[in-house]
């Protein structure tokens, strides 16, 4: 996860959390992961962030110092290289950014921190990827169905009932249950759906009722008639 921490000081950090065991940089700059007697190689995030600051000091435009942090946050990770204050453990980065204030407090910035963090915002686009096809996926490997959240360790998949979606399992009730199985369906599949596609995934044969499930959430809609599609992306 990439985060900007916006002070007088941009410091762009970079997460890396899902790294375990002995971790190493060579002098290719890769980094290695030594696990079970085994290496893994990997692209340093220390190039990475230096390569993203170097695509925000373009964004932005502004004499605005920027600082790249790279925090590793696994528990288990052994950070196994040449010491570098801004390749740390998560325990040490309060402690890093304390340094990092006193460090350039005696910068001169005539940026509006709060106006560059509106721009910022303005300017975020979501990625939208069809991760259905990317990995390619079959229609047999995704459970579709409305789950219960409250059962969630169970997996039990709601029943629609009476104007509402019912656990059979733990009898909750809940009339917006199926919001997150639509999501879910943004995320997987599109962010655009229609009726028999819903139909399928919320396992409803009804076609009245999904009509009304997806109208009532006021989603926007493409085309007409039976071709109408709803754009999730207002879920997502």
């Amino acid at each position: 996860m990439d985060r900007l921490i916006l002070t007088e000081t941009v410091c762009f950090v970079i997460e890396v959390k899902n790294l375990m065991g002995s971790l190493s940089i060579n002098d290719h700059q890769q980094l290695i992961q030594r696990i079970n007697h085994a290496n893994k190689y990997y692209p340093s995030p220390h190039l990475q962030v230096q390569l993203q600051v170097c695509q925000l000091r373009t964004l932005i435009n502004e004499p605005l110092a920027i600082h790249p942090l790279v925090v590793f946050t696994h528990p288990d990770a052994s950070l196994n290289f040449e010491y570098n204050p801004d390749l740390i453990t998560l325990q040490a980065l309060s402690l890093r950014m304390n340094e990092l204030m006193e460090e350039y407090s005696n910068c001169e910035s005539t940026t509006n921190i709060k106006q560059l963090a509106f721009d910022l915002k303005s300017k975020h686009s979501r990625k939208h990827e069809n991760l259905y096809n990317h990995y390619q996926l079959s229609k047999n490997q995704l459970i579709s169905g409305v789950f219960c959240i409250w059962c969630s360790e169970k997996k039990t998949l709601m029943t629609r009932t009476h104007g509402t979606w019912q656990c059979p399992s733990c009898g909750r009730l809940d009339k917006l249950a199926h919001i997150e199985a639509l999501k879910d369906y943004g995320y997987l599949i599109n962010r655009l759906i229609n009726n028999e596609e819903a139909r399928s995934f919320l396992r409803v044969n009804s076609r009245f009722t999904v009509s009304r499930l997806l109208n009532d959430l006021k989603l926007e809609k493409i085309g007409e008639g039976k071709g109408t599609k709803y754009d999730l992306t207002k879920l997502l």
